[in-house]
């Protein structure tokens, strides 16, 4: 199951081309220049928390699960009904 933990840096994440392209809130305003994208690892505690607060706004509202997802597939020897004969 994905919780707000998981999903928050994945959010932020997809913000990264936004921000290198400066297409943001703040710079259509013309409040700022475009700042470089910040890691998650470097993000603020206060930040990080409204982010996480759009992964609660996310997850009451849309059934979210993984694109991709490991599967474990054990492949025997295919049994032919020549071969018993």
């Amino acid at each position: 199951m994905i919780d707000r933990e998981y999903l928050a840096p994945h959010i932020h994440e997809s913000h990264r081309e936004q921000v290198a392209a400066g297409k943001t809130v703040a710079a259509d305003k013309g409040l700022h220049k475009t700042f470089p994208f910040v890691e998650w690892d470097d993000v603020g505690p206060n930040a990080k928390e409204g982010v996480k607060m759009n992964a609660d706004y996310l997850l009451e509202h849309f059934h979210i699960i993984p694109k991709t997802i490991s599967v474990t597939v054990q492949i025997g020897k295919k049994h032919d009904k020549d071969e018993t004969d």
